[in-house]
């Protein structure tokens, strides 16, 4: 399986989706999938750095199911075990830490959670579009 990324255009801000490439200090995502383009070049977008993320493999639990990448910030809801009958909504941010995706609790800001192991989330959004979205 290939992985599969996604950047944010440094010319157009709009995001493509693809396989990443980081050559001569530049970053790329190539758009081979879906380009019929015979020009090499046009297979190539330039993309900002800071905006580049893995897909984890994972999609929110959301009917259209969007996929869930790098710097991510999702909504989680969980039942306490002191309070059963009232969930507890937590935020946070996908990150790639100790060779896995991890959820990081903006609450805590610790590694709360391997991703797969928690329960369906919601994808309210990412760090790239809106770098305080984690302080709202």
């Amino acid at each position: 399986m290939n992985a599969k990324y996604r950047g944010k255009s440094i010319e157009t801000g709009e995001w493509f989706f693809g396989y990443y490439i980081h050559f001569l200090g530049n970053d790329f995502i190539s758009r081979f999938e879906n380009n019929t383009s015979k020009d090499f070049a046009e297979c190539f977008v330039s993309v900002h750095p800071k905006s580049v993320g893995q897909f984890t493999g994972l999609k929110d639990k959301n009917s259209k199911g969007k996929k869930a990448y790098h710097h991510d910030v999702i909504r989680i809801c969980v039942r306490a075990s002191w309070n059963e009958n009232e969930p507890i909504t937590i935020t946070g941010e996908i990150v790639w830490e100790n060779c896995g995706w991890w959820f990081r609790g903006k609450e805590t800001n610790e590694w709360n959670c391997h991703l797969s192991d928690l329960p369906p989330f919601e994808i309210i959004g990412n760090l790239t579009d809106d770098p305080n979205l984690l302080e709202k």
